[in-house]
Order: structure tokens, then C-alpha cells, then sequence
């Protein structure tokens, strides 16, 4: 098994150090619904939390008390969301010790802001005497040592759910490399063998052989994060199946069928080379006659459509099954790591034109957007 490139390691303890974070990689998503809802019932928790606090049996005039605090705590939390979502531009440029101490001291004016502000309000519609009362100043002291609890604790956990995210991702980042890596030592020196005996035959298409080579390997070891155009992807299998028809002659024959394929669509780097190496190897090699290798690649609505098939020699049947079955989960585990199960494989035994065959049939989604694990 290979291990992650330097370059890749060196990313990695980047986005591990707390010193090169912006505010950006830690703060939640506030345009999201799902977060906004998740901010309102913790509102509403501490509402329930201070009302179970200060009484033990509840009246209707409790329930009211609880109406009034409830209906505060949810005022504050929406003040709090629009206020993060004004300062965005600016927060997310911010370090991230730095922007977590602009934000505790901007949630504390907006809290006192707020609060008082409440007040003016309760005045203006005659719900108290005067814009001061006596109890003000107690009222608006336990609530911003409430809220300073309250945000510190969010605020430390958002830090530890940063941390969280980025060691599952470095660990997906090193199972991903350790999975691309792996690089078939027959393939290496059958590879270099070939090339070796076409240097004195023809000296240029050894070089050409060479370059291809060089490319398959630079992107066996490259981020295994990368989503790739699939357009590269397919000039890949070119270039690797042009190496293996130099060693393998006649005996490897290429079938492709590409129907309206979205070139610019994103797919996991090196998706489908082991695939089609596995086809070489278990398909191929072992029959004298050699046999045929289909590629077929389609756009399908909102879907990619990838079926590779090869044929089975009969002798080497069980070994093939069990040698398809590695590639196969190597293969299956970085779809799931990219896409999280919104991607399929298929794989197995039919019966083809010319006896035994095994097929793989790969459904993506379509994207052509730029992402990460």
C-alpha cells in the first residue's frame, strides 16, 4: 500500500494548524435553515432551563412568565443570526481566534442593545410606567452574564466540532491516498520491460510510451481529494490502455462507446483506471486469444453512466472473481467517501456473446462543482 504524497501531507497539517484558520472554516452556515432551526430550540431550551429554575410548580401566571422569556430568548437568537449575517464579509477574513473574540463582544452589544431596546418597547405600549424601572439594572445583568455563559459554550463548541471535522477528514484524506496509491508491481515491470524492448526498435514511440507512463503514475500518486474533469479522466484511460496494448499486441482489443458525454463533469481522480486495469489483468492476460474490453460512458439526466466490461477464461474464473473484488472495494469506498452514497456500483458475472463475463456498471451523480472530502 502507498502513502500520501509530501505535498499532500503538507496540506493537511495546513488545514490542521489553528494559526492559518479563518473564522470561515469554523463558523456554521447561517443562510441554512437546518442551523437557524438548530440556534431557535437552543433559544428555546434556555428559556425552559431559566423558567424550571425559578419555579417548581406552574401557575398561568408561570406560564405567561414563560411566554415573556421564551419570546426574549427567541428575539435575541434571530438579533444574533442577522447580526452574524451582517458582519460576514468581514468575519470570514478574520483569524480565528480573532474573529471568535469580535463575535463574543458583538453578540454582547447586540444582547445589550436588545435588551434595552426592550424596554423602549414595553413603554411605548404602557406595559410599565417609566423606561427605567427599578428592577432594570438587575434584569439586564443577569442577562448578559446568562448570555456570555451561553456564547462562550457555543463558541467552544463550534471549535471542537472544527476539530472533529478536520481530523475525519484528514483520516478520510490518508485512507483516500492509501487507496489511490496502490500501484500493481506486475504493471510497473511489465510497463518498463515493454518500453525497455521498444527503445532500440523505435525510439520514439518508447518515448511516447514513457510520457504516458508518467502521466498514469503522476496521477496514481496525486490528492486523492481531487475531483477531476471526467474529460482527463478518459485521456488517462488512453494513455494507460495505450501502455498495455504495447506489451499485450493483438491480444487487447477496445471496444469505447461515448454518448453525449459531459466532459466537464467532476468525477473522483482515478475512478476508473483500476477498473480497467483490473479488466487488463484478469481478462486479458491470462487467455492466449486475448478478448475484448468495452467502455462505455453516457450522460443520463442528472446521472453519469459507466459500464467497462471484460471476458472471463474459463481456467482462471475463481481468481479473477476474488482479484475484481479488491479494485472493486477500493474503488466503491472512494465513490462513498465523495459522493456519501449518492453514487452505485454494480458488479458481476453474465453470460456474454462469447462465453463468461464480468461487468461493472458505475451510476454518479453530475457535478461540476469543485469539492473536498
Amino acid at each position: 500500500m502507498g502513502s500520501p504524497d509530501r505535498s499532500t501531507v503538507r496540506a493537511i497539517k495546513r488545514s490542521d494548524g489553528a494559526q492559518s484558520d479563518t473564522l470561515e472554516d469554523y463558523m456554521p452556515n447561517l443562510g441554512r435553515s437546518d442551523v437557524t432551526i438548530q440556534i431557535l430550540l437552543l433559544a428555546e431550551g434556555v428559556a425552559i432551563v431559566v423558567e424550571l429554575s425559578r419555579y417548581s410548580e406552574w401557575s398561568s401566571q408561570v406560564w405567561n412568565e414563560f411566554v415573556a422569556i421564551s419570546s426574549f430568548c427567541q428575539v435575541l437568537a434571530l438579533a444574533g443570526i442577522f447580526s452574524m449575517k451582517l458582519l460576514a464579509s468581514v468575519l470570514r477574513k478574520l483569524p480565528a481566534r480573532t474573529g471568535s473574540v469580535v463575535i463574543f463582544c458583538a453578540l454582547l452589544v447586540m444582547t445589550y442593545l436588545v435588551t434595552e431596546g426592550l424596554f423602549l418597547f414595553f413603554y411605548s405600549m404602557h406595559w410599565i410606567p417609566v423606561v427605567q424601572p427599578s428592577w432594570q439594572h438587575s434584569f439586564v445583568l443577569k442577562t448578559m452574564t446568562i448570555s456570555s455563559l451561553i456564547y462562550l459554550i457555543a463558541l467552544r463548541y463550534i471549535v471542537l466540532a472544527h476539530r472533529v471535522r478536520m481530523e475525519m477528514k484528514s483520516k478520510q484524506t490518508f485512507e483516500l491516498q492509501a487507496l489511490q496509491s496502490r500501484i500493481r508491481p506486475h504493471f510497473i515491470f511489465n510497463s518498463m520491460n515493454g518500453i525497455a524492448s521498444l527503445i532500440t526498435i523505435d525510439p520514439t514511440l518508447a518515448e511516447k510510451a514513457l510520457e504516458d507512463l508518467a502521466d498514469v503514475f503522476r496521477t496514481m500518486l496525486a490528492d486523492a481529494r481531487t475531483l477531476v474533469p471526467l474529460a482527463s479522466e478518459i485521456q488517462l484511460l488512453r494513455q494507460y490502455l495505450d501502455i498495455e496494448t504495447l506489451r499485450l499486441g493483438d491480444r487487447l482489443r477496445l471496444e469505447w462507446q461515448l454518448t453525449e458525454v459531459p466532459e466537464e463533469a467532476l468525477i473522483p481522480s482515478l475512478t476508473l483506471q483500476p477498473l480497467l486495469e483490473n479488466a487488463v489483468y484478469h481478462g486479458i492476460e491470462p487467455s492466449q486469444e486475448g478478448g475484448i474490453v468495452r467502455i462505455s460512458i453516457c450522460g443520463e439526466g442528472q446521472n453519469l453512466l459507466i459500464h467497462i466490461s471484460n471476458p472471463l477464461p474459463s481456467r482462471q474464473h475463481n481468481s479473477a472473481h476474488q482479484g475484481h473484488k479488491i479494485a472493486l472495494r477500493n474503488v466503491r469506498l472512494r465513490l462513498q467517501r465523495h459522493f456519501h452514497g449518492q453514487a452505485t456500483m454494480q458488479a458481476g458475472e453474465e453470460s456474454g456473446e462469447e462465453g463468461g463475463e464480468y461487468h461493472v456498471r458505475l451510476r454518479l451523480p453530475l457535478t461540476y462543482e469543485v469539492d473536498r472530502v
